[in-house]
């Protein structure tokens, strides 16, 4: 038993045996900090039943004592938390609402804590970014924006738009960004991160690794090979410093350098960076953590590309079982591994399975994302290439097509991002004998890649030029 718990039992014990009595040696405030701090602990020990009875004992304390008052708003967030962990998801919206609600009335209440009080403004905003969080595992993409949005003005407004949890609040708002595949909305609160975390003369490590990660992802997924390695490597330079390399912002930095090597085609490079930060990630979160199943999917993709069919599918299956477990059978996480998985069996020429998943992938990611994102795009280009494995060309085109012209408005007509989705086109229509059209677009395909050639350091231009797409893969 440790001091906390020791203390706890024997207030309680106290209490029953000399009921009001208590009331008048020991302050209410102090009976319900140890009520938070020891349900706290008891969530950290995962034995949620004992957590949850706390720190429901917490709350009515502090409703009784402080109604509407900043205690009360405390406990509704750690009790959140414990629904949380237990995915009792609606449950734990409700508290971190009504946690909300109790800060929007009174913005300058802090924690109450009598030993480790909080500044006014850092409980709200935290009880924002729980709840964004929430919204984004639920799918409410328009709810987690708006809060994640509220979060960063909470913070700027009673931290500073400088201070370290203003910059917190930008990196995660840019991480939702580039998961919505809003690369340049994105790139602009990361670059913002990053500024801060070199002015700040504490040091504030974390988020400047938050910022430099993101860089290094969004500059990957736009092709910008060589400006992505320069902030990823500072990134691990500074994660490996203090420590040995054992925690999620290392895993997170070792994810984007495998993402990097992937972008570029590299697969065998990428490869060991992946298999570096699952195991960095399953033993800071365990096996079963949703972070671990996005590593999961990048490292089968990888398997993939080289051939490792046996291999590809058993990770990519296990990244599906971890993110159905955790969210269920209709989020945009199972949804993704589907499609990773229709790719598998395209290259498999398992094209009726291919087709399959695809179309069950579709409706999910059109619904959470909407129909024009870039992640359904690459679905788009899945279902096409099943299609014209099966022979279904007049499909494949005009899927093809539909992919093309979403990533054109997404990426812009000049971006390496087009250069697969005209190959592909291409070849169709010279299997469809259009071989005026399909020169056109192997030319435009050609010149994107001259381009970015051009624009890339020596150690980044094999990789675009090493292998012509084949006519079985994406």
């Amino acid at each position: 038993m440790t001091r906390r718990v020791i203390w706890l039992t024997f207030v309680a014990a106290t209490i029953a045996l000399a009921g009001g009595f208590w009331l008048l040696v020991v302050k209410p405030a102090s009976i319900w900090e140890q009520l938070v701090i020891t349900g706290d602990a008891a969530r950290e020990r995962r034995s949620y039943v004992v957590a949850a009875a706390l720190l429901e004992k917490s709350l009515q304390q502090a409703r009784r004592h402080w109604p509407g008052s900043g205690r009360v708003a405390l406990s509704l967030v750690h009790l959140a938390a414990v629904y949380r962990d237990q995915n009792r998801i609606h449950e734990a919206e409700a508290l971190y609402l009504q946690a909300a609600e109790i800060y929007q009335k009174n913005p300058a209440a802090g924690s109450s804590h009598e030993t480790h009080p909080s500044p006014p403004g850092e409980d709200w905003g935290k009880a924002l970014d729980n709840l964004g969080w929430l919204y984004e595992r639920e799918g409410k993409y328009a709810d987690a924006e708006r809060t994640y949005k509220q979060e960063l003005a909470v913070f700027e407004n009673f931290l500073g738009r400088e201070g370290p949890m203003t910059a917190w609040a930008l990196a995660r708002l840019g991480y939702f960004y580039e998961g919505q595949s809003r690369l340049k909305e994105a790139e602009a609160l990361y670059q913002r991160v990053v500024e801060m975390g070199e002015k700040n003369s504490e040091g504030e490590a974390e988020s400047l690794v938050d910022g430099l990660n993101g860089l290094g992802r969004v500059y990957a997924d736009e092709g910008k090979y060589a400006d992505a390695e320069s902030p990823l490597k500072r990134a691990l330079a500074i994660e490996e410093k203090p420590t040995p390399p054992n925690n999620q912002h290392t895993a997170n930095t070792l994810a984007a350098f495998g993402s990097l090597y992937q972008n570029q085609g590299q697969y065998r490079r990428a490869a060991p960076f992946f298999e570096k930060a699952l195991a960095v990630q399953e033993k800071a979160t365990g096996r079963a953590d949703p972070n671990v199943a996005a590593i999961l999917r990048d490292l089968g993709r990888c398997y993939m590309e080289e051939g490792r069919y046996k291999v590809s599918e058993d990770v990519l299956q296990r990244s599906q079982d971890i993110c159905e477990n955790f969210f269920g059978d209709q989020h945009p996480c199972v949804a993704g591994v589907m499609s990773d998985l229709s790719l598998l069996y395209v290259y498999k020429r398992q094209y009726q399975r291919a087709v399959k998943l695809a179309l069950l992938s579709l409706p999910i990611q059109e619904r959470y994302f909407g129909a024009e994102n870039p992640v359904v795009a690459f679905t788009y280009n899945r279902l096409a290439l099943a299609y014209e494995g099966e022979g279904q060309l007049v499909k494949a085109q005009g899927l093809f097509e539909k992919a093309l012209a979403i990533q054109v408005k997404a990426y812009g007509p000049e971006s390496i991002n087009l250069v697969v989705m005209l190959d592909n086109l291409a070849r169709v229509d010279w299997k469809e004998g259009k071989a005026a059209l399909a020169e056109d677009l192997h030319r435009r395909a050609e010149e994107i890649r001259r381009r970015s050639r051009a624009a890339q350091k020596p150690s980044h231009q094999s990789s675009l030029v090493e292998s012509p797409p084949h006519t079985d893969k994406e």
